[in-house]
């Protein structure tokens, strides 16, 4: 596509979703796609978010890479372990049910949530999707109603649409409560995302303060602090080596085990007890700047 015509394309994009926004409550993304196609749209928003316009069917990037399994791949798998409560199935299968946290209930109805009966502190979190989930560290405190309120609005709050990321349309929207994890050091665990390329850890991403003030930083297979950043978090501090970690990367080997890329994020409770987080087969929508960018490069050389 030539210059002008990407330019005028980029331009009609940025301002139809302003204009949209005043006169309909449908969201532009969802008549955008309709209009333009996934694959413009995705380039489009990929270029909003990052900066480059993407070689989308030969791709050269890691995020590019994302964009293309996005577009291209369609293994039913995707859907089925990016579900936070199917995902279950397939871990006790890999590496045993001491891995997985333990769940007071599934619901798809919020009247169905027995909030009277759950302990004291639980986590309240969406099925379908991410940065949907509710910390509940003292049930006195909370009104029940406005939980169930904030559950339905995830029930109500379809995932995946705006990033082009159809394996989560076929996720049955469920709510889960269950065990509230505490860390003696941290508080809330570090979240440990190992990024697995044909079954290898190549790299592990630190979230600290993923409620508060979060922060991340990546390490290599060694642990030693990398010099790139993705996603624009601000770079958290250099954590000390986990007293486990070859035990956390063989789960996360054995649970990448056949894919071509796939990031596993574990907890570590107090460097004893590993806890699986979940898998994620496009992070941050492939739409996460990497801080240089020749790291986007390295990274999509792995895959």
């Amino acid at each position: 596509m030539a210059a002008a015509n990407r330019n005028a394309i980029w331009y009609l994009h940025y301002y139809g979703d302003r204009i949209s926004g005043l006169i309909s409550d449908v969201p532009f993304w969802s008549i955008e796609q309709r209009v333009i196609g996934r694959v413009l749209y995705e380039r489009l928003m990929f270029r909003q978010r990052q900066g480059y316009w993407p070689h989308v069917r030969k791709p050269r990037t890691f995020s590019e890479k994302i964009a293309h399994r996005k577009l291209f791949d369609t293994n039913p798998l995707y859907g089925v372990l990016a579900d936070k409560w199917a995902v279950r199935e397939y871990v006790r299968a890999k590496v045993g049910d001491a891995f997985l946290n333990e769940v007071y209930c599934v619901v798809d109805d919020v009247a169905e949530l027995p909030l009277a009966t759950l302990p004291g502190k639980f986590v309240l979190k969406a099925t379908h999707g991410s940065e949907m989930t509710i910390l509940v560290e003292d049930k006195k405190n909370e009104d029940a109603d406005a939980l169930r309120h904030r559950c339905k609005t995830f029930l109500d709050t379809p995932f995946g649409g705006i990033m082009n990321e159809v394996h989560y349309a076929s996720i049955p929207r469920r709510i889960i409560a269950e065990q509230y994890l505490s860390d003696s050091t941290y508080g809330i665990p570090l979240d440990y995302k190992f990024w697995m390329f044909h079954g290898k850890c190549h790299y592990v991403r630190v979230h600290v303060g993923r409620f508060t003030h979060h922060m991340a930083r990546v390490f290599n297979a060694h642990w030693e602090p990398q010099p790139f950043n993705i996603n624009n978090h601000p770079v958290g501090p250099i954590i000390d080596r986990p007293s486990n970690l070859d035990e956390m990367v063989a789960v996360a080997e054995r649970l990448s085990d056949g894919y071509d890329f796939v990031r596993v994020d574990l907890y570590s409770i107090d460097g004893r007890k590993i806890v699986f987080g979940e898998m994620t087969f496009a992070p941050d929508a492939g739409w996460a700047p990497f801080c240089p960018r020749e790291y986007d490069f390295r990274l999509g050389a792995l895959w």
